[in-house]
């Protein structure tokens, strides 16, 4: 599905040295990656790949269930709740989470493993396209309200090479560990992204952004799951933007996401029509 209004859009950006003009803005969980396993289950987010496929303490199936019955009952019904109400549940789950973690003592050393063993994988095409993005010069920034160090391990084990790029930028929540690999802090509430506040990103990544404006990069794609990925953009400076939303499950409102985004792509489908999207927009470029 797209918006009639695309296609002029695309029009307006195909001139000389859209590579020097362009960035990327993607959301990982169930962006990247697909919405469903090849075991049929939905993939492991980044905090399903540590609650699920770590075992730090004897006690932590039962903290991690506790956590979720909490959540079940502090939630509610959670679209209809004013957005404060909605930003504070959030800032407490993400904290509730942290605290829980640390508690618990997750190791780094245990996440490559947990990595290896979630049904995680990626959607089909989609490091590839980041991998030709940064490969053509465009910068990538993976802006996520999951963990940094589980996208990392995630990203090194389907496309190393792509994290290696000076080009690729990961924007998640934090988690320092110890000299022996214990986890003692996670991201403070200023610097923590949760579904609702991803509109503090430039606050939070000021520097990035002003980086890119100093280079002449006034054009974004960006690509979510959520119609909340959009505010991404909120305070970044661009003159034209691409919003790509994936609708992944039956449930999603395709008219919602249009609301908000200029193509929804639906079912759990590939990077094939965002391929398309660069191709006209690069060319040549983007086919070498």
């Amino acid at each position: 599905y797209m918006l009639p209004a695309l296609e002029s859009q695309l029009d307006a950006l195909r001139s000389g040295g859209i590579s020097q003009k362009l960035f990327v803005i993607c959301d990982f969980d169930r962006t990247i990656t697909r919405f469903k396993g090849l075991d049929g289950e939905p993939c492991d987010e980044c905090h399903d790949i540590i609650f699920r496929r770590c075992a730090p303490s004897e006690t932590w199936t039962q903290a991690v269930d506790d956590l979720w019955a909490r959540t079940k009952i502090e939630f509610g019904n959670l679209k209809e709740k004013p957005v404060e109400e909605r930003e504070k549940l959030a800032r407490w789950w993400w904290g509730a989470a942290n605290d829980m973690m640390i508690e618990h003592k997750i190791n780094k050393n245990m996440i490559q493993e947990a990595v290896r063993r979630a049904n995680t994988v990626p959607r089909p095409g989609a490091l590839e396209l980041l991998q030709r993005c940064v490969d053509c010069g465009i910068p990538v920034l993976i802006v996520s309200a999951g963990l940094q160090p589980v996208i990392e391990e995630f990203v090194r084990q389907h496309n190393e090479t792509l994290l290696k790029s000076p080009l690729l930028a990961i924007h998640a929540n934090t988690m320092a560990f110890d000299d022996q690999g214990g986890l003692v802090a996670c991201a403070g509430e200023d610097d923590m992204i949760h579904f609702q506040n991803k509109n503090q990103i430039f606050r939070q990544c000021r520097t990035y952004f002003e980086g890119l404006s100093k280079e002449g990069r006034s054009h974004v794609l960006l690509l979510g799951d959520s119609l909340e990925d959009v505010r991404c953009l909120e305070n970044i400076q661009h003159k034209a933007a691409i919003k790509i939303g994936f609708a992944n499950r039956p449930s999603n409102d395709v008219r919602d996401y249009l609301e908000r985004f200029d193509a929804v792509i639906t079912g759990d489908r590939s990077m094939e029509y965002v391929d398309q999207v660069m191709q006209s927009l690069l060319g040549e470029q983007w086919a070498h």
